[in-house]
């Protein structure tokens, strides 16, 4: 009888410890996008950029930023103009600078940060964000190699 504890126990403890690396891993297989409805409609080419390379996407709406909590990372679309849960994200988040940069024709930015122990990546402009998404594919291609492992040429993206 002992035996029989003992090879489930140890059947068990095999199959937790193979799945480790992928419980490790797993948040950088999806990528979080706090933005508004129609932003998030906007980022087409950012998200197949991500989702042709395997990585889920996950749309959390500015009533539901509660659910950035606890994650690694997550990016962040707006304006600081916005009168919602992202506005006040990105105005607390990004200097005095920043957030007139982003309110600025022409001088929108693309920020990260580390905020709480989690890594933010902000868009944020008061005017395009398909074209500050667009002129900054450069720098957030290279974050997301960096994040979420993806390998494919951004020139793969019509557009980019």
């Amino acid at each position: 009888m002992k035996r029989i504890y003992l090879s489930a126990a140890m059947a068990f403890v095999v199959a937790f410890l193979s799945a480790l690396p992928m419980l490790a891993h797993a948040e950088d297989d999806v990528a979080y996008f706090v933005a508004r409805d129609t932003i998030f409609e906007q980022i087409t080419g950012m998200r197949a950029y991500l989702a042709n390379d395997g990585v889920k996407i996950v749309h959390i709406t500015p009533d539901e930023l509660q659910k950035t909590k606890g994650l690694q990372r997550f990016i962040v679309l707006g304006s600081p103009d916005d009168q919602d849960a992202i506005g006040d994200l990105i105005r607390k988040s990004l200097t005095e600078q920043q957030v007139k940069d982003a309110r600025r024709m022409g001088k929108a930015n693309l920020v990260t940060a580390t905020i709480a122990g989690q890594d933010v990546m902000f868009f944020a402009t008061s005017f395009s964000m398909k074209t500050l998404v667009k002129a900054t594919a450069g720098s957030w291609r290279e974050y997301f190699e960096s994040w979420y492992g993806v390998t494919i040429p951004i020139t793969q993206i019509i557009g980019y």
